[in-house]
């Protein structure tokens, strides 16, 4: 035998020896309590009118027996701590007996017929209330639906006041008449009535009811522990409901005198079974067995208890949602019935046998359930196996409707493949765009780790082997970190570039642009994109173009300057000659005029050329705005009388004006360049150059009162070859380059300056704004200095050479 075997023998042993110490102990007291009420009740009776005199009567010690009997049961059920309804009808019922025993008892000690007519009508409050209260007590136990019927309980108990008034004031049931008492060795019995019938069968059918529910409660009942109660009950109620119907109730009905009462005795012994009950089996304690249908019908889930055979014999309220059949019905049926596989008994089995493996619970995690009239419904089991003493009981099986969990998780699984496909997609739409750049392209982290790059980048950096962290492509660049502009870009969230990074004999152009990605409201910066453009060719072609550009205007410059000076020769020198002919003079005059156009544009294109080459060179020093101003009326004179347009200066600043820091011929050439234009576009009215001081700067503004330039061409003033004329398709080909206002804002630039349109609006002119440095008195200093050395500026950055 194993251990845990021997130690449930062991303790099983201790409780039966428990059990009979404490059965001695109460035999004890009952005996006391015998002793005392006999001789309590013969000594009261001594001093008793001779109509109310009792005596002793062995018959009468059996009914005493049984008041002592369930009043100890009594105590015993007080000391349950935890109360129930069904503990509480039980407990009507005891005092029901003791009230029925106690009556008993005092007619059987009667000693006169008077005395008897006194004490019989004590037995009938007990002897009505008792089938009720042992009604209710087993459809509380049971926990019948019936009990809580409104009807249930007011039916009962009108019915049970009925029989006893009519008991206690008619002669229907029970004639109290002294003359028709009979008087037998147990003491004197009354005359039965014509409807004494009725409080038989009420005290008969009543616990037969009470015993049929019981029996129902128990044939559904899983838990061992419950089937014992219940067939305990079943004993102890058909005990004193048989032998009572044979020797008290069909006896006064057949008007049979001769056998003894012997319900007393038969209440006693269902006393002591159910005293039994008590010790043994901790009855009517508040235990969740006690509970367990009540339990199991407030769960959503179904719940059937299963016979070894697998049938049905319990099911819970879910379990009748879930199958769609009422308990009764399904206890019909076995477990196989509702699965839509319809596997035989062996496979059903097989499979129970494999979930609980070793252990008594055990899961099958989906199965698909067939019930008539509902939908397909897939539901977890869990099981536990039910056994007492290796004697099984079945199986609890729990059924969990997972069918909207099937259903959702096979929707996410579609949904997932879905954008599981739609991903790739992406990736091969992403992969192959980025592939078909003609530009480096990386996709950087955080951490500046290479997550994407294409095989142009690989192509342009004479990678034998993808990078894997922008340290990989840094180290073959000259002077350029990438890793410092990465982190700048995703610190600043703004993009940066370098124009230009020497990589061996190649020249490229870095651009890199923050990852962005918003989240709760917050912008955060998860990465940098890396463009990366070879420029090595366009670069040599440039600086082709602007070499042939320079050489080809300093070659041009020259018979230009030639033919614009022999022209000229011809004017001044040959005048007379001229005047006579006005073709020939017509001719001089246009080579004249064309020779000095074409020398203004290459000079231009010099300019231009020089400037973004960063050849171009600035002689900073004091300037003089008021002199500049007067050198280029002066040379605006012609112009100024050919059109009839005045050219106006502010006379009251003359003097006044502070020096400027700057080159006077490229301030010469800016200022020459605005008022050649305001005259240009200006036929009538004037042309205004103010100058004024604001701050460290002198404002030098040119206004006009001419066509003015319209809004959608504003945008594109200070650009290579675009004018200010009224369509942004057209050129004014005879009138300049588009070169003007571009170079005199690179030299504006170049000094410290600015320029920009103030103001224009068309049909009422335009106010062109310059601001120049005012020389500061160390500027001024050295300036003044002998042989101090000449400031030369590189346009392409601004700064002294």
């Amino acid at each position: 035998m194993s251990n845990s075997s021997g130690a449930q023998l062991q303790s099983n042993g201790r409780s039966v020896d428990d059990l009979g110490a404490r059965l001695i102990h109460y035999g004890v007291l009952g005996l006391a309590l015998i002793i005392l009420v006999v001789l309590g009740i013969w000594h009261v009776a001594a001093g008793l009118p001779a109509a109310l005199q009792l005596h002793i009567n062995l018959f009468g010690l059996l009914s005493v027996v049984a008041f002592i009997c369930n009043l100890i049961v009594f105590g015993m059920i007080a000391r349950i701590k935890q109360r129930t309804e069904a503990l509480m009808w039980f407990s009507v019922f005891l005092a029901s007996i003791m009230m029925w025993a106690g009556g008993e008892a005092l007619s059987s000690f009667s000693a006169t017929a008077q005395a008897a007519l006194f004490w019989l009508p004590a037995t009938t409050p007990g002897l009505v209330m008792m089938p009720v209260s042992l009604y209710m007590f087993a459809l509380a136990y049971t926990d019948s639906k019936h009990r809580l019927h409104i009807l249930t309980l007011p039916c009962l108990l009108s019915v049970a006041l009925m029989l006893a008034y009519l008991d206690l004031h008619s002669r229907l049931i029970t004639i109290y008449d002294p003359a028709q008492f009979t008087l037998v060795p147990w003491g004197y019995v009354r005359a039965p009535g014509p409807a004494v019938a009725c409080i038989v069968l009420w005290a008969s059918l009543l616990p037969v009811a009470a015993v049929g529910h019981l029996y129902r409660f128990r044939r559904t009942a899983v838990d061992p522990q419950l089937r014992r109660q219940a067939q305990l009950f079943m004993i102890a109620i058909c005990v004193p409901l048989v032998g009572g119907v044979i020797t008290d109730g069909l006896p006064p009905l057949l008007h049979v005198h001769s056998l003894p009462s012997m319900a007393v005795i038969l209440m006693t012994i269902m006393s002591i079974l159910i005293g039994y009950g008590i010790l043994r089996y901790r009855f009517l304690s508040f235990t969740p067995s006690l509970i367990a249908n009540q339990i199991l019908d407030t769960m959503n889930e179904a719940v059937l208890g299963v016979q070894p055979d697998l049938r049905i014999a319990y099911a819970n309220s879910g379990a009748e949602q879930l199958l769609g059949l009422p308990a009764s019905q399904l206890r019909e049926k076995r477990l196989s019935t509702f699965i839509s596989e319809r596997p035989t008994m062996a496979q059903l089995r097989g499979d129970i046998h494999t979930a609980l493996g070793h252990g008594s619970f055990g899961t099958i995690d989906a199965v698909r359930l067939g019930v008539v009239h509902r939908p397909a419904t897939t539901a977890k089991l869990s099981i536990t196996k039910l056994d007492d003493d290796s004697q099984p009981y079945g199986y609890l099986v729990v059924m969990t409707d997972i069918t909207a969990m099937t259903d959702a998780a096979a929707m996410i699984e579609r949904q997932v493949d879905e954008r599981t496909h739609q991903l790739h997609e992406a990736q091969a739409k992403l992969q192959a765009s980025i592939e078909s750049l003609e530009l480096g392209f990386a996709l950087l982290d955080d951490h500046n780790a290479v997550v994407i790059q294409n095989q142009a980048l690989e192509k342009t950096f004479g990678l034998d082997t993808p990078a894997t962290t922008v340290q990989a492509l840094e180290h073959v660049l000259s002077d350029v970190s990438l890793s410092d502009h990465c982190d700048k870009v995703r610190r600043t969230g703004r993009p940066a570039e370098v124009k230009e990074a020497g990589l061996g004999a190649k020249v490229l152009h870095l651009y890199m642009a923050p990852v962005k990605v918003a989240e709760h409201g917050k912008t955060n910066v998860i990465g940098t994109v890396l463009l990366v453009q070879d420029i090595t060719e366009e670069k040599v072609l440039a600086r082709s173009r602007d070499e042939f550009f320079s050489i080809a205007s300093h070659e041009l410059r020259t018979p230009l300057t030639s033919i614009k000076g022999n022209a000229s020769i011809m004017i001044d020198f040959y005048k007379a000659l001229l005047d006579k002919d006005a073709t020939l003079k017509e001719m001089v005059y246009d080579i004249h005029a064309s020779s000095a156009r074409l020398i203004e544009i290459v000079s231009d294109f010099l300019d231009v050329s020089r400037i973004e080459q960063g050849k171009m060179t600035f002689r900073p020093g004091p300037v003089s705005i008021e002199k500049i101003i007067e050198s280029v009326f002066y040379e605006m004179r012609a112009i100024v009388n050919e059109k009839q347009v005045e050219l106006v200066t502010n006379t009251r600043t003359l003097g006044t004006l502070p020096q400027v820091w700057a080159d006077h011929d490229r301030v010469m050439q800016i200022i020459y360049n605005l008022v050649g234009n305001a005259l240009k576009f200006t036929d009538q009215g004037s042309v205004t150059v103010q100058a004024s001081v604001e701050g460290r700067f002198i404002y030098l503004r040119v206004s006009d009162t001419g066509r003015g330039i319209p809004a959608q061409n504003q945008k594109l003033l200070f650009h290579k070859f675009q004018q200010a004329g009224d369509s942004l398709l057209t050129r004014d080909t005879t009138r300049g380059t588009g070169l003007g206002l571009y170079i005199s804002k690179l030299m504006a630039e170049a000094m410290g300056g600015t320029i920009k349109l103030e103001r224009s609006a068309e049909g009422k002119g335009s106010v062109f704004l310059v601001t120049l440095p005012i020389a500061s008195k160390e500027q001024l200093r050295s300036a003044d200095k002998p042989g101090a050395p000449q400031e030369q500026v590189d346009v392409s950055t601004g700064l002294s050479r």
